[in-house]
């Protein structure tokens, strides 16, 4: 039998309609896969994004040590497990084991079929316990608190996947969040840039949960929170890098089964729902970095385009267009 999290409990009496997209009956398996605009781009970018990736989940730790939040959902190796539980230990901290699972890591599977993950909580011995109980009995108020959430968040979150468990979060945020003018399949959104959640794919995010919008106040007061935590660890360079990526203008869509994110950087593509037509997300971006990809179509910076005039004394004259 699948096992729910405790996030997918939701109260009936106090649900709302939420937007979902029309479906097709089938399912993709997970995958992810990128394509980078330049090989400039991929060595500037990968390493600093997998950076930001590992400072991601020393930071979430640390804000339960500093008392940010009480606990915090963590996957852990079969093989990190020992380390995880001493070293939060020294920190006054407990870890409580919640379930196992495969590892979905890339290239674990094909180096030994038999990985595995810890799924577990780390918190105050007190806290910890309670979020055990809390995910046991699929009680999304008391576990969304515990790993402080925001509560208009958990009942977002609570409520959309109460009208069905496998929609697409992304458009789901979207449609709440629109800014401009709304087609029918087409969302034009901006937001707080810290709110954005589309480069989770790839660990860059600077909440550590969905947002009801992407305009939420408490979530934005959340990842200042975060922040403050990251440099007062000495994680200055992945919070600037985070923030930098976080302004940049990205479009999403989904067909049939598949999403593709476009970034001036890197293009991705992961399994979603399954849609008979394509329904995209165009997010404004307030920066562009400096070896991002050109184009005519966003979200890409105008190519500029030279053309020369030559002269009969053999100068030329260059004019240039663009952005």
């Amino acid at each position: 039998m699948r096992r729910t999290e405790p996030s997918l409990k939701a109260d009936a009496n106090r649900g709302y309609s939420l937007p979902r997209l029309p479906r097709m009956d089938f399912v993709l398996p997970e995958f992810l896969r990128s394509m980078w605009v330049s090989d400039e781009a991929r060595l500037r970018w990968q390493p600093r994004i997998e950076s930001i990736s590992t400072a991601w989940r020393e930071m979430e730790w640390l804000t339960v040590v500093e008392g940010v939040r009480p606990c915090v959902l963590c996957s852990v190796s079969t093989d990190g497990w020992s380390e995880l539980r001493n070293r939060s230990k020294k920190q006054g901290l407990t870890v409580v084991p919640l379930m196992v699972q495969r590892s979905m890591s890339k290239g674990s599977a094909a180096a030994n079929p038999s990985a595995m993950i810890m799924r577990a909580v780390i918190g105050r011995r007190r806290d910890a316990k309670r979020f055990a109980r809390a995910w046991a009995n699929l009680d999304c108020a008391e576990a969304g608190a515990l790993l402080g959430y925001p509560e208009c968040c958990c009942r977002f979150f609570a409520d959309a996947m109460r009208q069905s468990a496998d929609q697409e979060m992304l458009w789901t945020v979207a449609a709440r969040s629109y800014t401009t003018g709304a087609e029918s399949r087409l969302l034009r959104v901006d937001g707080h840039p810290e709110l954005n959640i589309f480069w989770r794919y790839l660990g860059v995010k600077a909440v550590p949960h969905i947002p009801c919008n992407l305009n939420c106040a408490d979530s934005l007061h959340l990842a200042e929170q975060f922040a403050g935590v990251g440099r007062s660890a000495g994680q200055e360079d992945a919070i600037a890098w985070t923030s930098e990526i976080l302004r940049w203008p990205l479009e999403w869509s989904v067909l049939h089964g598949i999403a593709e994110m476009k970034t001036p950087i890197v293009k991705l593509c992961t399994n979603s729902v399954a849609t008979r037509s394509r329904f995209t997300i165009r997010k404004s971006g307030s920066a562009y970095p400096e070896d991002g990809a050109r184009g005519v179509d966003f979200p890409f910076q105008q190519q500029t385009a030279v053309r020369t005039s030559r002269f009969t004394d053999g100068l030329h004259i260059i004019y240039g267009t663009g952005q």
